[in-house]
């Protein structure tokens, strides 16, 4: 994982391969918050999800790893993560 200075980073490496994995940069001047909710996270093992506080609203922030593999069910997973997160 490369740090920037300034930013936070949140980020999920592989769990099975070295290598790899998702990350979110967020300026250090933005609150930002990891969340690790069980209605985001799945079989899809390269994900990363935080909240950025915008003056009165919550912004959900995911960063999702399509595997070029990807069949229809894991596709399926990406879709209903985005609806969870509605």
């Amino acid at each position: 994982i490369r740090m920037v200075p300034n930013y936070t980073i949140f980020y999920k490496d592989r769990s099975q391969v070295v290598g790899g994995g998702v990350v979110i940069y967020v300026r250090d001047d933005v609150e930002a918050y990891e969340v690790d909710d069980q209605g985001l996270t799945g079989i899809i093992g390269e994900q990363i999800w935080c909240t950025i506080d915008l003056n009165d609203e919550k912004l959900l922030l995911g960063c999702i790893y399509r595997p070029p593999y990807a069949n229809y069910e894991v596709m399926e997973e990406i879709v209903q993560k985005f609806m969870v997160a509605r």
